[in-house]
């Protein structure tokens, strides 16, 4: 057994010591655009989801991080209702419905719906050793990659396991570790594609784990989502423009949000100067 992993279970068990877990969420989930059933057009949820482990002993005293090693826990992440009452991890694949086509069938199709994960991307996390944005050092857990399929109100709720207790024999005859605590994300929402809103800016927290090595998508503050009324004065103030006058398809592009789905952002374009074809062809 490697030297690093009998360091953890001397830390994480002191003579006459018992150690208690909690967690806190640091960095709830705003909103997200919703996937769909597609394996490509992910979107992550926003802002990152990000979980704070704390450990006190039981006379209350807290644990110093810097003495444990946190590699034996992860925290994993599962879909609930916005109420906390149900699960929301599986829904049903609409692919999987038997199509209704107007008519009656001769074929009675025997293959139940399948279902499939609603909550897609990395779903488990392993711990790390950060400094927060106030320069305070912590374990933490980081969500970065998680998008939904479906639209709709959720929370995340987020479970700790430490692995150590299946390494060391600490669970006889178990092949899985217990829970040993749990928390729930504030409720978020997930827009369908022409209702998003569009992302928000970084936090301050994700940028000081961004520079600290963490994979975080970094963006400007203060970002909305443009439409056609955000667009440059010659499509908007100027309704009498002339078939000459073009626009630099670039700074009309850069209008819109990078991360808003290109192809809105064409059919936006595609309708404002067809209105403009029309009303030019009408003089």
């Amino acid at each position: 057994m490697s030297s690093r992993f009998s360091n953890l279970e001397k830390l994480e068990k002191p003579p006459g010591q018992e150690i208690r877990y909690s967690l806190i969420v640091t960095q709830h989930p705003i909103r997200a655009r919703m996937c769909g059933f597609g394996e490509k057009d992910r979107r992550p949820i926003d802002p990152p989801p990000v979980v704070e482990l704390l450990m006190t002993y039981q006379d209350g005293a807290p644990v110093p991080e810097s003495s444990v090693d946190p590699s034996g826990f992860v925290v994993h992440a599962n879909l609930w209702c916005h109420k906390k009452k149900e699960e929301r991890s599986l829904v049903i694949n609409p692919s999987s419905l038997p199509s209704s086509n107007g008519g009656r069938s001769t074929v009675i199709s025997l293959n139940a719906p399948t279902s499939t994960r609603n909550l897609m991307g990395s779903t488990v996390s392993s711990a790390y050793m950060l400094k927060n944005h106030e320069g305070k050092q912590g374990i933490y857990f980081i969500f970065h990659d998680l998008s939904v399929r479906t639209e709709g109100a959720f929370t995340l709720q987020f479970s700790l396991t430490n692995i150590s207790n299946i390494l060391f024999g600490t669970c006889p005859g178990s092949t899985s570790s217990p829970v040993d605590a749990e928390v729930f994300s504030d409720p978020f929402q997930v827009f369908s594609a022409k209702k998003f809103p569009g992302m928000t800016g970084s936090t301050d927290l994700s940028i000081a784990f961004q520079k600290q090595g963490i994979k975080i998508a970094i963006r400007p503050k203060d970002r909305k989502r443009k439409t056609t009324k955000n667009l440059p004065n010659e499509l908007n103030s100027n309704p009498d423009m002339s078939d000459k006058r073009t626009i630099d398809s670039k700074q009309t592009f850069n209008y819109y949000n990078s991360d808003t789905n290109m192809n809105e952002a064409v059919e936006d374009l595609q309708d404002e100067f067809g209105k403009k074809r029309r009303l030019l062809s009408t003089r």
